[in-house]
C-alpha cells in the first residue's frame, strides 16, 4: 500500500505546521480544490479541529478545502479513505490515535507506514484524574482500594463506565428505583437502537439489561425504525400486551451519538464494496434513481414546499431553546430525568438569539437551513413500564395513562422527513378525534421545517405543540427520543390536567410513528 497525505493525531494546531509542498509537476500548487477527510461525524471534536485546519488551510492556499466526513468502522473506513486516495497531494486526512488501537488490536491492517505525516496537532495522553482532595496518591492506591472493597463502591466517569451500555443500564435501573415490581416478572425488554455496530450491536436491549445485573431468562429484542425506534419499542410492546401474549414490557431505547456517529451504520460497509443501503440496488435506482436520499436535503426540500424561510426557521429553533430554559428552570424535567455520574440537567439548550443563528453558514450553497435549525447530537436512554389491567393488579401498579392509539404510516423516502403529517391525519381519524381534542403534542424537531410545515397542515395550536422545547434544544439521541418524548408528553399532561397527548417522529425512509394516549 502506497503512502498518503495525513496530519497525525487529534487535537488543535496551526495551519502553519502542516507545511506543504507542491509536487514537482504542479508549479502552480494548488490548482484544484483540496479535499480534507475527517474519519468521525461531523459535530464531534475531530470534526471541528478539521474544520478550523482546513479554513486556515483554504485561506492561505487560495483553493478551496472541502471537509469529507467518512464514518464507520470506527475510524477505519474514513482512514481507509486517506490511505487508498491518489497521492497527488489533493487529498489530506486527520488521522487519530484509534487506528492505531485497533493496528494493534488486530482490527484493522492500517498503520503509522500506509500515511506520510505532515504534522502532528497533539496527543492526548490517558490518564487517571482524581478529586485534589482524593487520599489516592497514585494508580497503584487506586488499584489496591478497588481490588480491596466491593463491587460498585468506585465510580468512573466517561467511556470507562461502559459508554452506551452504561446508560441503557441506568435507564433500566432508573425505572426499577420508581417502580415496585419484581424485574423477573417482565415478558420482555424491547429497546430501540439506530446504527447498531460496535457496543450497540449483538441486540443491545439484551445485552444492557444483563449488564443492569436483572435475570437472564428475560428475553430482549431490539428495534431499529429510526428515529422513532423507541416510539416503536413502545408500541410493540402495547401490541403484545393488547393481544393477550404479555402482561408486563419493559420499553424504551438508547443511543451513543458522541461516540458512533449518526449514519455509520450506513457507510460501515464500505469496506466490503457496499456505499449506502441503496446505491448497490438495482430495483431502488430503477424507482428512485441515484439522486442524493438524505435528512438534509429532505429538510431542505420541506422548507422550499412549504416556503418556510430561514427567519421563521430560526425563530422557531429560538422558542425551543427558549421554551426548555424555562422548563427546566420550572424542575419539568426533574422526575423525568434519572441522574448519571453527577449530571441531572440537561446540557443542550443555548443561551442564543436571532443575530447568532443568522451569522450561521448554510448547509450548501443557496440553501436554507443552518445547523441550529437542526436537532442536537446527543447521548441517552429512555425507559418506560408497560403493564396489563392483570398486571396492575398483581403488582399493586397505579397507572398514569393508557395508549388510545398506535399506528404507523410511510410516506415520500426522498422528502423523507413529511411522515408526520399523513400518520397524524391517520391516527387522528382511527381514534375518532380531531387536532383540537389533543391537549399537548410532542413532535419531533428533527429539523425546524418538519414541525412548521406539521403545523401548517394539521392547524395545530402553536402553544400546545412541544410545550417544554424540542430536539433543537434538548437533543435528539435516535433510539432514546421516542420513549424520552413519551414521558414528556405524559408530565405534560398532568400539568395542565389535559386528557390526549399526541406523539409523532419523521423517521428514516419516509415513515412516521404516531401514539396518542390518554391521561388516568
Amino acid at each position: 500500500m502506497k503512502r498518503r497525505t495525513t496530519l497525525a493525531a487529534l487535537g488543535l494546531g496551526l495551519a502553519a505546521a502542516l507545511g506543504l509542498t507542491a509536487p514537482a509537476t504542479a508549479a502552480d500548487y494548488p490548482e484544484r480544490r483540496i479535499t480534507f477527510i475527517v474519519p468521525w461525524g461531523a459535530g464531534g471534536g475531530t470534526d471541528a479541529v478539521g474544520r478550523i485546519l482546513a479554513s486556515l488551510l483554504e485561506a492561505d492556499l487560495g483553493q478551496p478545502v472541502n471537509v469529507v466526513n467518512r464514518t464507520g468502522g470506527s475510524g477505519v473506513v474514513g482512514h481507509s479513505a486517506i490511505a487508498t486516495a491518489q497521492p497527488d497531494g489533493y487529498t489530506i486526512g486527520m488521522a487519530t490515535v484509534e487506528i492505531a488501537m485497533m493496528h494493534w488490536a488486530g482490527l484493522t491492517d492500517l498503520s503509522h507506514e500506509n500515511y506520510t505525516v505532515l504534522a502532528q496537532v497533539n496527543l492526548d495522553p490517558g490518564g487517571l484524574m482524581v478529586k485534589a482532595d482524593s487520599p489516592y496518591q497514585t494508580a497503584a492506591d487506586l488499584l489496591a482500594a478497588i481490588k480491596d472493597q466491593g463491587d460498585g463502591t468506585f465510580k468512573g466517569s466517561g467511556t470507562g463506565q461502559g459508554g452506551i451500555w452504561h446508560l441503557g443500564a441506568a435507564g433500566w435501573r432508573g425505572l426499577f428505583d420508581r417502580v415496585d415490581v419484581d424485574p423477573a416478572a417482565v415478558d420482555d425488554v424491547i429497546a430501540g437502537c439506530v446504527d447498531a455496530i460496535g457496543p450497540q450491536a449483538g441486540n443491545i436491549a439484551r445485552l444492557s439489561w444483563l449488564a443492569a445485573g436483572y435475570p437472564e431468562e428475560v428475553p430482549g429484542v431490539t428495534v431499529d425504525r429510526q428515529c422513532g425506534s423507541s416510539q416503536q419499542a413502545v408500541s410493540f410492546g402495547a401490541q403484545a400486551i393488547m393481544s393477550g401474549t404479555a402482561d408486563l414490557i419493559v420499553a424504551g431505547g438508547m443511543q451513543n451519538m458522541s461516540q458512533i456517529p449518526i449514519s455509520s451504520a450506513m457507510t460501515v460497509a464500505e469496506q466490503f464494496g457496499f456505499t449506502s443501503p441503496t446505491n448497490e440496488s438495482k430495483s431502488w435506482l430503477h424507482r428512485y434513481g441515484d439522486q442524493e436520499i438524505s435528512q438534509f436535503r429532505g429538510a431542505e426540500l420541506i422548507a422550499e414546499k412549504w416556503d418556510i424561510s430561514r427567519e421563521d426557521m430560526e425563530q422557531f429553533a429560538l422558542t425551543s431553546h427558549q421554551r426548555a430554559q424555562a422548563a427546566i428552570r420550572a424542575g419539568y424535567f426533574e422526575n423525568e430525568i434519572i441522574p448519571v455520574d453527577g449530571f441531572a440537567v440537561d446540557e443542550g439548550p443555548r443561551e442564543t438569539s436571532l443575530e447568532k443563528m443568522a451569522g450561521l453558514k448554510t448547509l450548501v450553497e443557496g440553501g436554507r437551513l443552518t445547523a441550529a435549525m437542526a436537532s442536537q447530537i446527543s447521548d441517552g436512554a429512555s425507559a418506560v413500564l408497560l403493564a396489563s389491567e392483570k398486571a396492575v393488579k398483581e403488582h399493586g401498579l397505579t397507572p398514569r395513562a393508557r395508549i388510545h392509539h398506535i399506528s404507523a404510516r410511510g410516506a415520500d423516502p426522498v422528502f423523507m422527513l413529511t411522515g408526520p403529517i399523513p400518520a397524524t391525519r391517520y391516527a387522528l381519524d382511527k381514534a375518532g378525534l380531531t387536532i383540537d381534542d389533543i391537549d399537548t403534542v410532542e413532535i419531533n424537531e428533527a429539523f425546524a421545517p418538519v414541525v412548521q410545515a406539521w403545523l401548517k397542515e394539521t392547524k395545530a395550536d402553536p402553544e400546545k405543540v412541544n410545550p417544554s422545547g424540542g430536539a433543537i434544544a434538548l437533543g435528539h439521541p435516535l433510539g432514546a427520543t421516542g420513549a424520552k418524548l413519551l414521558a414528556t408528553m405524559l408530565n405534560n399532561l398532568e400539568r395542565v390536567g389535559g386528557r390526549y397527548g399526541l406523539q409523532t417522529m419523521c423517521e428514516g425512509g419516509g415513515v412516521a410513528n404516531v401514539t396518542i394516549i390518554e391521561r388516568l
